[in-house]
């Protein structure tokens, strides 16, 4: 709800008479009467009961402790003319003891003393804090005459104190111009000493009110006035100051002033370009390249002053310095400058620009010049002044090659994708004979492959990238270790040559070194080699043929036309020669080892007595080798016999020859270590031993002749006798404890555990895993199990469920297959236990048949926690007369094996599959009416899958 107050001064003055209040005037409040005269809006009185009211002498708005304020109070009209600049001034003043204590108001004018009419902002405080009352100013220039109203809008927080408000002093202002703003400054052409002003006149006030009245601008050079220009309103103006007599920049500013004054304020100051002739930059790109006892000079002439300001290029002149002595006082002419030394050394050249009589800032480069060094050349870069004979140019990034003082030696670092070259002195050479180049590189940090470099090497007759046509070698560098590099070349005629040595594309802020280069004449050697291959002879025979390709070049990339000779190394020894092989054909020859194994051989060209280098290659395995381990090895419960299967080895531990015809296994049992076959001819095999009750496996080894493999174990099972009702795990046995079968269902290594007497689960992921009990013998009738068990905590326990079955695998389609028998006999849904502390419980549940049985708990968490088995009981409370059927017969139901016809018998129309025990698919039989024979298959285990109307039936059968 809004409040809106309004109280005449006097109960017979109308609205129309306060209306014609003009100014200069004071709308004030010096008693209950006259705040009659003003309006009070209450804009959140559903809120909060304070607003404005009288309070000695002013207005006041009392504070409210718990709501902010939304308060206005508006004066009386006062008429006001269109476009008139006036001066609002205003007094206020923070009831408060609080320095924190903060008053938020704006000062507002419209044409109606209403809210919505006092849209326009003249001034706004949100953080007053004065506690004295304080004289504040804004200002408003209406856009149309009329009558308008003064408001005042308290809005501050709650709790922030008292806020007064005293009167409204209300005067037209003096304007004056504003501050010309677009003041630029241009030199006068051709370094010409003027100065061109160009600006605009103002057009506002200082006030931002439409100018009505401007009398002129004044010019002023720094302090100095220089002109006084007439102006009106808005004009576009120029000024062309011609009294300079110096060269060198100037400040300018024009303030515009009317007959009131100058506009208020400081001009804005603008600083001149360079007027006058202006004094040459330095000379850009200054090389120098030696050719002998000649150094030719090139640079970038400059094209503009020191300060941006005004040269003739074709008036530069140019002094030229070679060591500090002058050589040119004011060359002009076309580029190069060339001059003439004596005597091989390093010259400094220093260039400086001349123009108007201003000489410029000098430009520096350091030339090897004067001869060429000799071979053999070498450089260990020992003193930085030997770095000055190197040439260094970097066209894709400012990065150059630079001397390292500290490690003693060349490096370059920097950019991303560069070119930085650094290029030798000039060194003699022949045509005709083969160079030798050696270097040392690295670099600073290898972790990253950020960091390797792509190094080129190149020969040419010259310091330029041009000149360097003949690349030599290119390599990546990617370790921080220090290496040798070695390559040969020749050069096409005598003459001065230079090395090139270039970082090209990637690199980063770690460096590539450079050191030790050496350049020395070389014997001329046959290049290496080609396409070296061993080929050991079949069937394991200790033989083996050596081929390769004659090289056609030598070291250096020559044509050879002739070899001397090439020599073929096994090891240490030289096996065989070939004289005068031909260049470039292939060769070959047989060898003949001792014993089977991998050999190492070589081969070595020669020219006259000079060998070249060695081709090597290291053979596959030559002879017999030892076989690798089986593969898929699996060992079943056959009937309650072990039954292992495998894959044979196919090839050698080495990669060489095995006799797969040949192979026998070596069997051993576990854990009673007996050897139950050594010399087995299949790849499965049937344990019929009495074996006690124990967690069995078996090794198995491979053997070619007298070669064996490594031996490979199988998955352990649990066989022998069963153990008789009742049945008690305390689990406090170790030993007894590994007659259990762990079965991690879901192959996420997470399983169940034996630790501290008791079986635990913890994953804390989902969890599909079972843990089983030894086989135990029993008959038909019912059975009753009892076990302990507690969960993670009072809040948290697993989802399980207690099974049993006929052998010890996981309930789910693919592994059903294994049990003859399976049936969950109690579930426990998740934190159902509500304890971490053992409680005991019981199950009772039937079996048909008598037979051999395992309880197993499975743990099916979706999230687990845990859950821990104590000691287990199983017992017969209630023993009955066995069926007629066997467990396989419940199973099986519309389909059998029968060993005497041994077919798979079905009733009604089927389709079968029948996989060995390894996977492998050996019978697939559609449309079987009654039965299909399986006579033909191998004696094994095999698993056959039948479908009848529809449901797949799976039973498992040993022939």
């Amino acid at each position: 709800m809004k409040k809106i107050l309004t109280l005449m001064l006097a109960a017979g003055m109308s609205a129309a008479a306060w209306a014609q209040v003009t100014v200069p005037a004071t709308l004030a409040i010096p008693d209950a009467d006259a705040f009659a005269s003003w309006t009070v809006i209450d804009d959140n009185a559903a809120t909060s009961p304070n607003t404005w009211s009288y309070n000695s002498g002013d207005a006041q708005y009392a504070e409210d402790t718990k709501n902010a304020a939304n308060d206005w109070l508006i004066s009386p009209a006062v008429t006001l003319e269109a476009g008139v600049t006036y001066n609002i001034d205003y007094y206020v003043v923070q009831r408060s003891s609080y320095s924190s204590d903060k008053q938020m108001y704006a000062i507002t004018v419209g044409d109606a003393a209403s809210v919505a009419a006092q849209s326009t902002i003249l001034a706004k405080n949100e953080s007053f804090s004065s506690k004295l009352y304080s004289k504040q100013t804004c200002t408003f220039i209406p856009s149309a005459t009329g009558t308008y109203y003064l408001g005042v809008h308290v809005y501050s927080k709650a709790w922030m104190g008292n806020f007064g408000f005293q009167k409204f002093e209300i005067s037209k202002a003096t304007v004056y111009p504003a501050q010309i703003t677009d003041l630029t400054v241009e030199a006068g052409e051709a370094g010409a000493l003027s100065a061109k002003l160009s600006f605009t006149a103002p057009s506002k006030s200082n006030y931002g009110g439409a100018l009505e009245s401007l009398t002129g601008v004044k010019v002023m050079r720094g302090t100095e006035q220089i002109a006084d220009l007439p102006a009106t309103v808005g004009q576009a103006m120029t000024y062309t100051d011609e009294t300079l007599t110096a060269a060198g920049t100037y400040k300018y500013s024009v303030l515009a002033y009317n007959a009131d004054g100058d506009a208020p304020g400081t001009a804005t100051q603008v600083t001149s370009p360079w007027i006058g002739k202006d004094t040459p930059k330095a000379v850009t790109n200054l090389t120098g390249i030696a050719a002998e006892t000649q150094v030719s000079l090139t640079w970038d002439a400059p094209t503009e002053g020191t300060h941006g300001g005004y040269i003739d290029p074709a008036s530069v002149t140019y002094r030229i310095t070679r060591d500090g002595t002058v050589i040119a006082t004011s060359w002009q002419g076309e580029l190069p400058y060339v001059d003439t030394v004596d005597g091989l050394a390093k010259y400094k050249y220093t260039v400086y620009p001349t123009y108007d009589e201003k000489e410029g800032s000098s430009a520096t480069v350091t030339v090897a010049a004067g001869g060429a060094f000799t071979i053999p050349y070498s450089e260990n870069f020992d003193s930085a002044d030997t770095f000055d004979f190197f040439t260094s140019f970097n066209p894709a990034f400012s990065k150059l090659w630079t001397y390292n003082s500290s490690k003693k030696l060349a490096q370059y670092w920097g950019g991303t994708d560069v070119d930085a070259w650094l290029i030798t002195p000039s060194i003699k050479m022949e045509a005709g004979k083969t160079y030798k180049l050696s270097f040392s590189t690295g670099l600073e940090n290898a972790v990253s492959s950020n960091n390797y470099k792509n190094l080129h090497v190149s020969v040419g007759a010259g310091t330029t990238a041009e000149a360097q046509g003949n690349e030599i070698f290119n390599e990546q560098i990617t370790s921080a270790l220090m290496a040798t590099k070695e390559v040969y070349f020749t050069v096409p005629n005598d003459g001065s040559y230079n090395v090139g040595f270039r970082v090209l594309g990637q690199s980063s802020a770690y460096a590539i070194f450079l050191d030790n280069i050496l350049i020395e004449e070389s014997v001329v050697t046959p290049g290496v080699a080609t396409d070296l291959a061993v080929q050991p002879a079949a069937a394991g025979a200790l033989k083996a043929t050596v081929k390769w390709t004659n090289p056609a070049v030598d070291k250096a990339g020559n044509a050879l036309e002739s070899i001397s000779r090439v020599d073929v190394i096994r090891g240490d020894f030289v096996i065989a020669s070939l004289d005068a092989p031909e260049v470039g054909s292939q060769s070959q020859i047989e060898d003949e080892v001792d014993a089977a194994g991998n050999y190492t051989y070589s081969v070595v060209a020669y020219l006259n007595d000079a060998a070249g280098d060695a081709a090597t290659v290291t053979s596959p395995w030559i002879g017999q080798d030892t076989p690798t381990g089986v593969s898929e090895l699996v060992l079943a419960d056959a009937e309650g016999l072990p039954y292992i299967a495998w894959s044979a080895p196919v090839a050698g531990v080495h990669g060489g020859y095995i006799n797969t015809d040949a192979l026998t296994y070596r069997i051993v049992r576990n854990p009673d270590n007996t050897v139950v076959d050594d010399a087995c001819a299949t790849v499965y095999f049937t344990d019929y031993s009495e074996l006690p009750l124990a967690n069995y496996s078996y090794t198995v080894y491979a053997a070619d002749g007298d070669l064996e493999s490594e031996g490979v174990t199988s998955n352990a099972v649990i066989f022998g006798g069963a153990l008789e009702l009742p049945y008690v795990a305390d689990m406090t046995d170790a030993d007894h404890m590994a007659l259990w079968t762990i079965v991690d269902n879901n192959n996420d290594g997470y399983g169940w555990v034996y630790k501290n007497n008791e079986l635990q689960y913890t994953s804390f992921k989902k969890a599909d895993d079972y843990a089983f009990t030894p086989p135990f013998h029993t008959q038909a009738g019912t059975h009753k199990l009892t076990y302990k068990v507690k969960g993670y905590s009072y809040r948290y326990s697993d989802e399980y469920e207690v099974v049993v079955a006929s052998a010890p695998v996981a309930g789910n389609e693919s592994n059903l297959m294994d049990a003859d028998y399976f049936e969950v006999i109690e579930s426990v849904d998740a934190n159902a236990l509500q304890s971490s502390m053992y409680s005991e419980r019981e199950v009772e549940y039937e079996l048909p048949v008598s037979g051999i049985y395992y309880i197993g708990f499975h743990n099916k968490s979706q999230d687990s926690w845990g859950v821990y088995v104590g000691s287990t009981k199983v017992e017969i409370t209630d023993p009955k007369p066995d069926p007629s059927t066997s467990i396989s017969d419940i199973a099986a139901g519309a389909c059998r094996y029968d060993k005497a016809t041994q077919t798979i018998a079905v009733d009604g129309t089927a389709s079968v599959t029948v996989n060995a025990v390894n996977g492998m698919n050996v019978l697939a039989a559609d449309n079987v009416d009654g039965a299909v024979s399986v006579s033909h298959l191998a004696s094994g285990i095999y698993v056959a899958q039948v479908t009848i109307a529809g449901k797949l039936h799976v039973i498992k059968f040993v022939k």
